[in-house]
């Protein structure tokens, strides 16, 4: 599986992917934050999981989500956040 996840990645980092939305399961969030360490990165691609893209457009703030607790950053996503109605 972490084969796939990270053939993934890097797909999504070559076509200028930010965000990386899941049905389930958090291979992909551990990939992300395993792949930004191994190539020096500061930012890594932000893996997010339907429900909580879902949450996130009814207007739920990413606390209320979970995404503070994700391996790799989302930081940013909440970040843009700010503002935006829902």
């Amino acid at each position: 599986m972490l084969a796939v996840a990270r053939r993934l990645l890097a797909v999504a980092r070559r076509v200028g992917a930010a965000i990386v939305v899941l049905f389930a399961g958090n291979s992909l969030d551990q990939e992300a934050a395993i792949d930004a360490v191994d190539f020096n990165r500061d930012e890594s691609l932000a893996v997010l999981h339907l429900p909580q893209l879902v949450g996130l457009a009814l207007g739920f703030e990413p606390g209320e989500l979970g995404m503070n607790r994700h391996i790799a950053s989302t930081e940013w996503v909440a970040e843009r956040l700010v503002g935006v109605p829902a």
